[in-house]
């Protein structure tokens, strides 16, 4: 598991907040958890919506980020974050 997704794991979990768990990361790691727990209010200005900070992941993070913010069953569309554009 990587270091993102035990941090989104403890999250979920309610065993750290967020601001706590992504205090040390670097900018993709942090924007990656932001997404991973759906919290775009934490991202940092420049990074102003979803796409913006999709754009700053490599695809092991993006398939971090759509693990944790796809429901189960669900068809993921790529179209729908621009994640085609990349």
């Amino acid at each position: 598991m990587s270091k993102e997704a035990r941090i989104i794991e403890r999250i979920r979990q309610d065993v750290v907040e967020p601001e706590d768990a992504m205090a040390a990361l670097s900018t993709s790691e942090y924007l990656c958890v932001a997404l991973g727990i759906n919290r775009l209010d934490l991202l940092p200005s420049r990074f102003p919506d979803f796409e913006s900070a999709w754009h700053r992941l490599d695809d092991v993070q993006r398939s971090i980020v759509l693990f944790y913010v796809s429901p189960p069953g669900s068809v993921y569309r790529k179209d729908d974050w621009g994640a085609s554009r990349c």
